[in-house]
């Protein structure tokens, strides 16, 4: 259960074996046909001998790489999957959020999978989420949670978070997208704007690093400062991350969180995501719906 007193004063919380890894199982099942459908044309494009067939999901995609850069937002798609909906509509999930979100909650649908390579993570920097997402989402500090679920046990040696507790508090950083500019994809002058400048914030200040196992899970704020460790294993650090909302009207909000939440719905809306009821009175939304609500939704998702 989370303590929402030390949530509010720190801005995170760790949650330890929340989820029985047997239950992401299946999707992880998931990672590993679609591994094994790209391993020839991997294993082609590097030079590879063989496809390591008998490498652990752990393990293969880094040997079919072989040190060659990978594209992680390819790998978002994936995440648009029964196997991925019955996860995180599992009531010890939700359930874990009530006590910060209430009992209708909704998944804002726009995740991402993250199967970082060894030395990947050399160059990850550090900012707020929010910063992303368009001024005026820090008003949804209370309305909304990150969660990071790690799909394999991480530490320090392979690309665990490092969090600045409190750094909420700082409110958002300079370097923030416009909101009414937050649906364009950012530039890389602008990211660099927002990763130097929360860099020279974090300076000098205390840190703590969140080794994990599968099974736990981090929630954190959209305005807490985070960046990860270097991966320095023989190991894909594969993990998602994800964002979830007191459901619209769900519950009071204030002038400014109601403003908050147009901004966060303008680029959810507006890239082509589809969110997704996984708890409240009507119980979770079936896949066959949320199916059918991205179906409705794919030529604004080619156009974003």
């Amino acid at each position: 259960m989370i303590d929402v007193e030390a949530f509010r004063r720190d801005g995170y919380a760790v949650l330890r074996q929340v989820i029985d890894p047997a239950h992401l199982r299946p999707f992880i099942s998931v990672l590993e046909r679609r591994v094994d459908t790209l391993a020839p044309g991997l294993a082609d494009r590097h030079g590879l001998a063989h496809t390591h067939p008998d490498e652990p999901f752990e393990r293969r995609l880094a040997r079919l790489h072989d040190g060659h850069p990978l594209d992680n937002r390819e790998w978002d798609p994936v995440l648009f999957c029964e196997q991925f909906r019955d996860l995180i509509v599992r009531p010890e999930l939700t359930g874990a959020l009530v006590p910060l979100l209430g009992e209708e909650i909704t998944y804002q649908g726009n995740a991402h999978l993250r199967p970082y390579l060894p030395r990947h993570l050399d160059s990850l920097p550090w900012h707020q989420d929010a910063q992303f997402y368009g001024a005026g989402t820090e008003h949804l500090l209370w309305q909304m949670v990150q969660v990071w679920l790690p799909l394999v046990d991480v530490d320090a040696d392979s690309g665990c978070l490092v969090l600045v507790p409190g750094s909420h508090r700082w409110g958002l950083l300079d370097g923030a997208v416009p909101g009414t500019d937050n649906v364009t994809r950012s530039s890389l002058n602008r990211q660099d704007a927002i990763y130097r400048r929360t860099a020279a914030r974090v300076a000098f200040e205390p840190m703590t690093m969140v080794p994990m196992r599968r099974g736990d899970m981090l929630v954190f704020t959209n305005l807490l400062a985070h960046t990860g460790t270097e991966n320095r294993r023989d190991l894909v650090r594969w993990s998602i991350d994800m964002r979830f909302e007191a459901t619209a009207g769900s519950r009071p909000a204030t002038d400014l969180e109601r403003h908050g939440y147009s901004v966060m719905h303008q680029r959810i809306h507006g890239r082509g995501y589809v969110p997704l009821r996984v708890r409240g009175a009507a119980g979770p939304q079936s896949w066959h719906s949320w199916r059918q609500a991205r179906a409705a939704t794919r030529p604004a998702a080619a156009t974003a």
